[in-house]
């Protein structure tokens, strides 16, 4: 892995060598744009002082705050970098086809050697044929990996990679019967699809397939019906161990609900899934003994998880990277970003490191390098296709924060 920063001040910075919002950040654009000629972005001149690094995200609209959490991660990361007569300039695409095609060519008209973001798979897509055409490669903040061509590369964390992993460690500690609970949203029911085919060509089965409303707390109905319990449960009095028994304890203090699954993957934010979770403890479900499944969304920030989820597993970059670097972005500007600010970090350190060479471009060999690289979101390299490859760690929510049950690792 390479080493980016020449100055290496704290634990986190000394080991630095570098780095589903709708449908994750990843939904495609409906409205097609109307696009100049390739030709008229990049046979123009260049201003006298060319932009090293553009970074294309929506500084306004309804993502400007987003937008601006990736500025300031990006500054942060230069300011690191501390190379000299660096340029990077950011660029607003609005969050719209429309604002990212007129970003991208305004960025290659000042002479950009690399391109960060944009920030959807919508822009992207508009994005990609200028840069293409201009030899500027570009690193996506998307999830998408269906935007992912030669030269655009999907730095976000795609489901399908953390799903895999998570599937694989599931399997080797001995789960193999799962469920999935999922909102009813276009995310929640790809998500829940994905999973379904990654457990099946781990040889897994999948049990059971169910989902909740994504936009509304009343989820009590979703629950009952996932637990085939609608019937014989209610939200104010719990059966008790069984219709003939005298006993008043019920099935919610003895967890005695028997399910034929041994984990449930709930691909949603964490306050929806603690909600969902301590309905299903309600009513009868033994969340000791069934296996609440996540992926980073789950990611604890600031606090610890709520109990209802304790025992749950979820895949993760690195923990203490991230803590790092949201303790260094709170104490310079005051606040906790969106978890995306990180991956805006990442990929301008990289862009910077790649930027500087003595023939003024960012060499393919060099994004390539097949020792990956290393920053807050743990080890990635970047491969042929724009394919994007991840190392995670599985970990496990505690009562104090998380337990870490496989590592990532240290390289590929």
């Amino acid at each position: 892995m390479l080493t980016l920063f020449p100055r290496q001040q704290n634990i986190y910075f000394r080991y630095f060598t570098l780095t589903l919002l709708t449908l994750f950040l990843s939904s495609c654009g409906q409205k097609q744009v109307q696009q100049t000629p390739v030709e008229d972005a990049v046979n123009v001149p260049l201003q006298k002082n060319p932009v090293d690094v553009a970074l294309l995200v929506p500084k306004t609209g309804p993502s400007g705050a987003l937008g601006q959490d990736l500025i300031n991660a990006a500054q942060l990361a230069l300011f690191d970098a501390g190379y000299k007569e660096f340029t990077m300039r950011p660029y607003d695409t609005v969050g719209t086809p429309e604002g990212a095609h007129e970003a991208a060519k305004k960025a290659i008209h000042d002479g950009a050697k690399i391109i960060v973001g944009p920030l959807f798979s919508k822009t992207t897509k508009v994005v990609a044929p200028l840069a293409h055409a201009a030899g500027i490669p570009v690193l996506s903040f998307s999830n998408n990996r269906e935007v992912a061509r030669d030269d655009v590369f999907v730095l976000g964390l795609l489901p399908e990679d953390q799903i895999d992993q998570l599937v694989s460690f599931a399997m080797k500690r001995g789960i193999r019967d799962f469920a999935t609970f999922s909102p009813d949203s276009p995310y929640g029911k790809a998500t829940s699809d994905l999973f379904a085919q990654i457990v099946q060509v781990h040889g897994g089965t999948l049990i059971q397939q169910g989902s909740y409303k994504a936009e509304s707390t009343d989820v009590m109905g979703d629950v009952q019906a996932f637990l085939g319990t609608q019937k014989t449960l209610s939200h104010r009095d719990p059966v008790p161990l069984s219709e003939n028994s005298d006993s008043k304890e019920t099935a919610t203090t003895q967890g005695l609900l028997k399910v034929p699954y041994q984990a449930i993957f709930m691909p949603d934010q964490p306050k929806k899934v603690a909600l969902v979770a301590s309905l299903m403890s309600h009513h009868g479900l033994d969340l000791s003994k069934v296996r609440l499944l996540g992926t980073s969304e789950w990611q604890p920030r600031g606090k610890p998880a709520d109990i209802a989820m304790t025992g749950a597993w979820f895949t993760t970059t690195q923990e203490e990277d991230l803590k790092v670097f949201d303790k260094r972005f709170v104490d310079t500007y005051g606040y906790l970003p969106n978890r995306h600010a990180s991956l805006a970090f990442d990929a301008v350190a990289l862009a910077a490191r790649l930027a500087q060479n003595v023939e003024g471009v960012v060499k393919r060999k060099a994004l390539l390098d097949p020792r990956g690289f290393k920053g807050v979101n743990g080890i990635f390299r970047l491969e042929e296709g724009g394919r994007v490859t991840r190392k995670y760690s599985i970990v496990e929510l505690t009562n104090t924060g998380t337990r870490t049950l496989s590592s990532g690792g240290f390289g590929f």
